[in-house]
């Protein structure tokens, strides 16, 4: 439960911390950091609860957005991050352990690219929309450059998994640092 708390909170504050990304036309949170370590360390249910809390975050931070564009902007990043959390934690704790030849880092890093996806294509087509622009095209060009991101995302959470076997806590707590410094590196 304090492992839950302790995570849950992090994801609401980092939701806030937007650092750009080169490349990219728009910026990225870094709750997500926090959904992949709750993949690893925690159930599907309290994964599903991280992510929310990450992009309740995230929609309140500022934005350069107002009035309906907003409050779609708002549904399509709330629906995104629930979708995201909710199918990558399905993929991680039940699907990929039934392929046993997948050792812990390449399930790590297809969950990654899973949760990379899920977040990311509801973005690109609310973009696409937006910009009378094809959906691939948009998600190339706009939120590609961050699947390296989530790449690494994985990478920490697998670190902090192999140093603290789930009872750690302290070990976990390791990424906020971290996540700092991503952040003001690319502030």
């Amino acid at each position: 439960p304090i492992r839950f708390a302790i995570f849950a909170t992090l994801a609401f504050a980092t939701g806030f911390w937007r650092f750009r990304i080169p490349g990219m036309e728009g910026s990225l949170s870094a709750s997500f950091l926090f959904v992949m370590i709750a993949m690893v360390q925690l159930g599907g249910v309290e994964t599903l609860a991280i992510g929310t809390l990450g992009a309740i975050g995230q929609i309140f931070a500022g934005t350069k957005t107002r009035g309906f564009d907003r409050v779609l902007e708002a549904a399509f990043q709330m629906s995104g991050a629930v979708i995201a959390a909710h199918a990558s934690a399905r993929i991680y704790s039940e699907f990929l352990p039934s392929f046993e030849f997948l050792h812990f880092p390449m399930r790590l890093a297809i969950t990654a690219i899973a949760f990379f996806v899920f977040s990311s294509l509801p973005l690109a087509i609310l973009t696409s929309f937006k910009e009378n622009r094809p959906v691939v095209d948009t998600w190339r060009n706009c939120w590609f450059w961050t699947l390296p991101y989530y790449v690494i995302g994985a990478g920490v959470a697998g670190f902090l998994w192999a140093v603290g076997f789930y009872d750690d806590l302290q070990a976990s707590l390791l990424v906020v640092p971290c996540v700092y410094v991503l952040f003001n590196y690319y502030q």
